[in-house]
């Protein structure tokens, strides 16, 4: 399963279609918008012409700017699971286990589209990827797949700032993963606050984030949108930010 691939013939990604050998002329595109392409600073709408160009022989031809295809939900797993639930998280020497603090263990689980979150601590430990003695995991794990990019300063009770949802906003538009910080009991139902991390991968049509909750509470409106379970609006929502770039090399 690949959530977030981006290297198979045919697929519509970000706005545009790839097919085997074949890639956009420089000249003509630079890079993709949310619904269109963008070249030489201006938006092409859907239904523009543009020329393309083969590297191997450099054969050009025309193509026509597509819809982007909405991005397919990761299959979904939970923390609480009961084939790995009960099984300690990292080093800890406390009482920490996956089922009670294994939320970004299995958004990174989901994230390089993995199916057990037992196994993905496991192979962390093996790699000694988690802060001696604790449960603490190291954020970069490029060398399971997905490298850290950056990660924004943790921010709780306010808004994430303008720069950091911009961030987010184009990092997520080119087709790439994060993972959220939020507060599980987000203000002001509980004035302290409680780290979760939720997985987000991708944006719907109205630009809503779309997340795989690995605690979802139905009942509190778990509904695969960030907001407006964690939040009143995005800025508010997000605690923190992670980027992501998905790389496919060195998997266990």
């Amino acid at each position: 399963m690949y959530p977030f691939g981006t290297r198979e013939a045919g697929r519509i990604i970000s706005g545009r279609k790839i097919y085997p050998g074949w890639h956009i002329a420089p000249a003509i595109c630079i890079s993709a918008g949310g619904r269109g392409f963008l070249f030489g600073g201006r938006l092409a709408e859907i239904g523009t012409k543009l020329r393309l160009r083969r590297d191997s022989d450099g054969q050009e031809f025309t193509a026509t700017v597509i819809a982007p295809r909405p991005p397919s939900q990761p299959e979904g797993l939970l923390q609480t699971d009961p084939r790995w639930a009960a099984k300690r998280l990292g080093f800890t020497t406390g009482l920490e286990t996956l089922g009670s603090h294994g939320c970004l263990l299995t958004c990174f689980t989901v994230m390089l589209g993995r199916s057990d979150v037992g196994a993905m601590n496991d192979d962390l430990k093996a790699r000694n990827m988690f802060v001696a003695g604790s449960g603490n995991v190291y954020l970069d794990i490029a060398a399971f797949g997905a490298k850290l990019v950056v990660a924004s300063p943790q921010v709780a009770f306010k808004s994430m700032p303008d720069e950091w949802m911009a961030r987010l906003y184009a990092h997520m538009r080119a087709g790439k993963p994060a993972i959220i910080g939020v507060d599980y009991i987000p203000w002001p139902n509980d004035a302290q606050y409680s780290e979760h991390y939720v997985l987000a991968y991708g944006l719907d049509d109205n630009d809503r984030i779309l997340i795989a909750d690995p605690l979802p509470d139905p009942a509190k409106g778990s509904n695969g949108y960030l907001c407006r379970r964690y939040g009143p609006d995005p800025a508010f929502a997000a605690c923190r930010i992670l980027l992501y770039e998905l790389t496919g090399g060195n998997k266990p």
